[in-house]
């Protein structure tokens, strides 16, 4: 995430985790797998936000995955 351009930055951070909630859905779609989903995106977004220096903490993931898990629940 730029801070040359913190809107950007937050909104490709929110499509970014949108996407790993939908490679979670598919990958875990037995019943009662919501762990399993959940930490796959945290260590998604992890590894590929942090990969060089740490730009956003687990904390911060966690906020962006509930956030895109009800916006998705609402479309």
């Amino acid at each position: 995430l730029s801070a040359q351009d913190p809107v950007r930055s937050g909104i490709k951070a929110s499509v970014t985790v949108t996407k790993a909630v939908q490679a979670a859905e598919a990958l875990f779609d037995a019943p009662k797998s919501g762990d399993k989903k959940r930490e796959y995106v945290i260590n998604f977004i992890d590894k590929m936000f942090n990969s060089k220096k740490k730009i956003i903490t687990k904390d911060q993931i966690r906020i962006l995955l509930e956030a895109a898990r009800k916006q998705m629940n609402n479309e």
